[in-house]
């Protein structure tokens, strides 16, 4: 029952990372986004100037903007960014939560069947967390990103094989 805890406090730690790697990274393709559209919009506002004297390069200006703009709109980025965010301290909750157990579960000052109770409660929490806030848009699969969030609980999961 030990094993399945500590797999349980893995797994959850490692997805709790790559949710907030995965806002992390929607953020800043959200705001290189809505630069690149601020930029355009300006440079199309600014080139009515001169737009007699260079058409076509006006014209691609305020082409690429429209297409920003409503490319934009489709994109994940923002929409993810707002879910995490919202479903993260719940997140952080859980973790810290089976964390906090994990002491008297390496003690055994919890049964086997106590054990199991609790790991059950805590995945359909999660479970139920994940329902209540993540859409589509947050369960992107990204190898890079899990592998990151992979290392990330490795050494966030040191502490507690150090402290054992």
């Amino acid at each position: 029952m030990q094993l399945r805890y500590w797999n349980l406090m893995c797994d959850l730690r490692e997805e709790y990372f790559f949710y907030q790697i995965l806002k992390s990274r929607s953020f800043n393709w959200n705001k290189i986004i809505g630069l690149a559209i601020s930029i355009f919009t300006a440079s199309s506002v600014a080139s009515w100037q001169i737009w007699q004297v260079y058409t076509d390069v006006w014209a691609w200006i305020v082409a690429i903007t429209q297409v920003l703009a409503i490319v934009n709109v489709a994109l994940p980025f923002n929409n993810r960014v707002e879910c995490l965010k919202k479903a993260e301290p719940a997140f952080m909750s859980i973790c810290s939560l089976v964390e906090k157990y994990w002491y008297d579960v390496r003690l055994g000052r919890l049964s086997g069947d106590n054990i199991n109770d609790f790991v059950s409660q805590i995945e359909e929490k999660w479970a139920i967390t994940k329902q209540t806030f993540l859409d589509e848009d947050c369960n992107a699969e990204n190898s890079a990103i899990s592998d990151l969030a992979y290392e990330k609980m490795l050494e966030h999961m040191q502490k507690y094989q150090q402290e054992g």
